[in-house]
């Protein structure tokens, strides 16, 4: 029984032997150069505090960044008002624009005043539009409404609902 204690004894392994296996394979065992994983005195990782180095560094040179930029947007606006710009100042080219719209308008005028009272009647009320007054007046309208939406007609303009005919 002494014997087999002594083999148990003899057996169990010691500091002794972990020392020589690690003295033996050196290979498996490699320093790392990883420091972020590591934990402060505090218990923080080092990851989360260079990171929060680093936001407040940034936070920081916001204002910078913003400044930049700005300065960057006043010399883009600065350059595009040091172009010379083209615009027609010719008499002629304007007095020729101004006697076009006029002619434009006269003519569509005339050609609404030929449809005559009843078609322009007909278009208004279609339109849901005040058809009263004169040929002028309606013309007028029915121009002044050309190309727009219901929503962006002036309210004035409708018609007021008819209450129905009564017996």
């Amino acid at each position: 029984m002494a014997e087999a204690a002594a083999l148990v004894w003899l057996r169990s392994p010691s500091f002794g032997c972990k020392a020589v296996w690690c003295a033996s394979a050196p290979r498996s065992i490699e320093k790392t150069t990883n420091r972020e994983a590591c934990r402060d005195l505090s218990g923080r990782r080092l990851r989360d505090v260079n990171h929060e180095k680093a936001m407040a560094e940034w936070v920081k040179q916001q204002a910078e960044r913003e400044a930049e930029k700005e300065q960057k947007r006043l010399e883009r606006l600065q350059r595009k008002l040091a172009e010379p710009r083209h615009c027609f100042t010719s008499p002629d080219y304007q007095q020729q624009c101004h006697e076009m719209a006029e002619r434009l308008e006269d003519s569509v005028l005339r050609e609404v005043e030929l449809l005559g009272l009843e078609k322009l009647k007909c278009e208004l009320t279609a339109r849901g539009l005040k058809c009263g007054g004169t040929l002028q007046e309606r013309a007028a309208r029915l121009f002044s409404v050309r190309g727009l939406a219901k929503e962006r007609i002036d309210p004035a303009l409708f018609a007021k609902p008819s209450k129905g005919k009564k017996k």
